[in-house]
């Protein structure tokens, strides 16, 4: 057959993300489901930093909160395929918190007048559909938010089991 004249056009995406189903048995809210899709080709892992945070270290003031979690995180980026995101509320005035430099993963801020939750579920929805996402957060509203639109969801606890082994 002779090929065609121009560039060859791309293959359609596919209309709706569709969540990545695990393999071998593995229970969809375990560490060892985590691990898994963390490890998947392309994976885009958002993480609710407070929503974790707070569970995890509550103890803790907001910058604490936020410098061990990042650290935490950084240490997982370096052993996953996936890239790792982490968004946080902004301060109430409009500036970034600090964060330690250079980050182990990407770090986001809300704007002043939105909440981290609005930002992590434009962030699936602004993605590709054929770009798999994962979604951390105990959130109710984030977590069906990121199923509506086809991402993995985990809650906060699962990702805090991982990091604590």
């Amino acid at each position: 057959e002779p090929a065609p004249d121009g560039p060859v056009p791309a293959p359609p995406r596919p209309s709706r993300r569709v969540p990545v189903r695990l393999r071998g048995g593995v229970h969809d809210g375990s560490a060892e489901g985590l691990r898994q899709l963390l490890e998947v080709d392309g994976m885009i892992a958002i993480v609710d930093g407070y929503n974790v945070s707070m569970e995890g270290w509550p103890g803790l003031d907001r910058h604490g909160q936020r410098t061990k979690l990042v650290a935490d995180l950084g240490g997982v980026q370096a052993q996953v395929r996936a890239a790792i995101h982490v968004v946080f509320d902004g301060d109430a005035d409009g500036r970034r918190p600090s964060v330690a430099a250079p980050l182990p993963v990407r770090v986001h801020f809300s704007p002043a007048d939105t909440e981290a939750d609005d930002v992590i579920l434009d962030m699936v929805a602004g993605l590709p559909t054929d770009t798999p996402v994962l979604v951390v957060s105990s959130d109710r509203r984030v977590a069906e938010g990121a199923r509506r639109l086809g991402a993995n969801s985990l809650r906060s606890s699962v990702l805090l089991e991982l990091l604590r082994r």
